[in-house]
């Protein structure tokens, strides 16, 4: 009993020298703030002054201006060599089934990328009342085979979702797959004689 009673007075003396150790000294609280920061000077020794505003001299000489052949301009960028109309006047030429053609909106894309400058969704009728294909034109060759790309990936996935793919320049047609396939090449053949 004895001992704990000493250990418990030693512990009492180590907890009270602790405490009197975390105390700040009276000088450091005597100390203002203001005495313990030093200033840096900023300033630039020697300011230079302008009286008046300078200005570059304009060249001496008068340039010549030569008469240059002027580039025709054109509405459509050079990637797009076919409009949508032009597809579809050689398709029909060519005899192929193409029927009911109506402009595509953004629920008719699915989950195809809506990157066309212009989609029609046509049907094929010899195969379904409301099976068919779409035909789109692009402005880009990346947003071509993006498109390509998709319709490819779709037929390599499952053979339910293979569908005939035909490209020229920047028109891209896409027939539904059940299609047969001496048929879609009419589609092909429309496209290729396009010139």
């Amino acid at each position: 009993m004895k001992a704990i009673r000493n250990i418990s007075i030693c512990i009492l003396l180590i907890v009270a020298a602790l405490v009197s150790s975390c105390q700040p000294s009276p000088s450091a609280i005597q100390t203002p703030v203001a005495q313990t920061l030093t200033a840096l000077p900023t300033f630039t020794p020697y300011p230079t002054y302008t009286p008046y505003p300078t200005f570059t001299p304009l060249p001496s000489f008068t340039p010549t201006i030569t008469s240059t052949a002027t580039p025709d301009v054109t509405s459509t960028p050079v990637f797009a060599k076919w409009t949508i109309k032009q597809a579809e006047s050689a398709l029909y030429a060519a005899g192929a089934e193409y029927v009911s053609p109506s402009s595509m909106g953004p629920s008719d894309y699915g989950m195809a990328p809506m990157v066309a400058s212009e989609a029609i969704h046509f049907l094929v009728p010899s195969l379904c009342s409301d099976c068919g294909g779409r035909l789109y034109s692009f402005s880009t060759p990346g947003n071509l085979a993006a498109m390509r790309s998709y319709y490819v990936s779709l037929g390599q996935q499952s053979a339910a979702f293979f569908s005939w793919v035909y490209v020229k320049d920047n028109i891209l047609i896409q027939i539904n797959g059940e299609y047969p396939e001496d048929l879609a090449k009419v589609f092909k053949r429309g496209l290729d004689n396009m010139k």
